[in-house]
């Protein structure tokens, strides 16, 4: 046995490399906003607000208060300073809302600040259902990471106003395959006869999520199916419903 290991050239003890010797990422690894009891930690910079799932983050230009802290750790968890360049962006569906890159710090923790100042373009009176992404600048075999789901609001903003973010598919049904049980398909359904569900966004989707860590996934809404809900609801005191749209035969011939 011990002949067999002497002859292995790659145990050797000089041929062996520990992993706090590589200079390599091989993870990203986000530091959550929630500590172990749910609640949002204080240095995320983000708010619970009453009736709603997602945190706040309540943009209040006069408070210096007002933040938002991504932090993040790495596989290996020493690094030497500057040996990674992070970019770090801000997400609402396909919209980067605000973005800032930074290098490496050399510590076991990273992380990035965002102020009031990151989101100046945004319109005051917005609603922005987003996320935040890590990820290594020139790493391709490093996955970047994405935090949960938040609220970016400077107040109240109209359902027209909101942006929504999460995976687009085909139809309701494509999104709640990813449900884990019965009980997370008839709270959906619960909720959506009561409005928290299907909610609908300036961009022509509409959001809906399952419960646990089920990230939200959208589905177009065409905006023929849109003046549809609006004249119904105008002429119709009634839920929408089923509806049957028949072809009409057209008849051609030679202009006159």
């Amino acid at each position: 046995m011990l002949e067999s290991v002497a002859a292995a050239v790659h145990l050797w003890l000089g041929n062996l490399r520990p992993a706090f010797l590589d200079s390599s990422l091989a993870k990203i690894d986000i530091v959550q906003w929630r500590g172990p009891n749910e609640r949002l930690r204080a240095w995320s910079g983000l708010k619970s607000v009453q009736g709603e799932s997602l945190p706040h983050l309540i943009i209040d230009v006069d408070s210096p208060k007002s933040k938002l802290e991504v932090r993040w750790r790495t596989e290996p968890e020493i690094l030497p300073r500057g040996s990674v360049n992070y970019e770090v962006r801000v997400l609402a569906g396909p919209e980067v809302l605000a973005s800032r890159q930074v290098e490496h710090s050399g510590k076991g923790e990273q992380k990035v600040t965002f102020t009031h100042e990151d989101f100046e373009e945004l319109d005051a009176s917005s609603k922005l259902e987003a996320y935040v992404e890590v990820s290594a600048t020139g790493k391709a075999s490093v996955p970047p990471e994405q935090t949960e789901d938040f609220i970016i609001t400077f107040g109240e903003a109209p359902i027209s106003e909101r942006v929504s973010s999460g995976d687009i598919v085909r139809c309701v049904a494509d999104g709640l395959i990813n449900a884990t049980s019965r009980d997370e398909i008839e709270t959906f359904l619960d909720q959506r006869q009561k409005g928290a569900q299907g909610v609908a966004d300036k961009h022509g989707f509409v959001t809906c999520r399952l419960g646990g860590n089920h990230r939200a996934f959208r589905v177009e809404r065409p905006r023929l199916l849109q003046e549809v809900e609006k004249q119904w609801g105008q002429q119709v005191d009634a839920s929408l419903g089923r509806w049957v749209i028949r072809a009409v035969q057209m008849a051609f011939g030679p202009a006159n």
